[in-house]
């Protein structure tokens, strides 16, 4: 699959215009509103409010990744957003994930993280329509057995330094589990 089978031309951003990433983020959603793709928008905003920063990862110096779990859409919805400078010193490419709990599978795909290609300063950087999902994917994934304690897989992530892992059953894939996720499930517990 390719990133431009995820992307419609109306989540393109380009330039991005924000001056921070929670700015550059908002006009990602807005642009994800105004295609049609978010069915409930007081919802999102709200998944968002509730997740705001806990959901967000660094693909290294040049991408930021804000994703989100939500039934306020219908399937997978992604937007790219690329700034002509570095976003309050930070990146200048951001992609937003927003999935149904349910198509945790996808949404897995989607947020792995991985090498991204640089954009800008060495050379020609690939059109990001082009790009496809295996160059942005990272190759070895650090993963939790679905009968491991909260506790140990909330150490094994903070020790990691890593927001999300997959769940495996017998090495098949079965969920996503993140750091916001299992903080909940401890504080629940006390």
């Amino acid at each position: 699959m390719r990133l431009a089978d995820l992307l419609g031309p109306r989540r393109v951003v380009v330039p991005l215009l924000a001056a921070t990433l929670e700015e550059g983020m908002r006009i990602l959603v807005d642009a994800c509103v105004a295609d049609g793709r978010v069915a409930d928008a007081v919802g999102l905003n709200e998944t968002i409010r509730e997740s705001w920063p806990e959901d967000t990862m660094s693909l290294g110096p040049h991408a930021w990744l804000p994703h989100f779990r939500t039934d306020a859409v219908d399937g997978v919805v992604t937007a790219l957003g690329i700034a002509e400078a570095p976003i309050a010193g930070g990146p200048r490419m951001m992609l937003l994930i927003v999935a149904p709990p349910r198509a945790h599978v996808a949404y897995l795909q989607a947020v792995a993280p991985g090498s991204v290609p640089r954009v800008g300063g060495g050379g020609a950087a690939p059109h990001p329509l082009a790009m496809l999902v295996r160059d942005a994917m990272a190759r070895k994934v650090l993963c939790v057995s679905d009968d491991e304690t909260v506790a140990d897989a909330a150490h094994l992530l903070a020790l990691k330094d890593v927001d999300s892992a997959p769940v495996v059953q017998d090495g098949v894939l079965c969920g996503l589990v993140t750091r916001a996720d299992l903080a909940r499930r401890l504080l629940e517990r006390r």
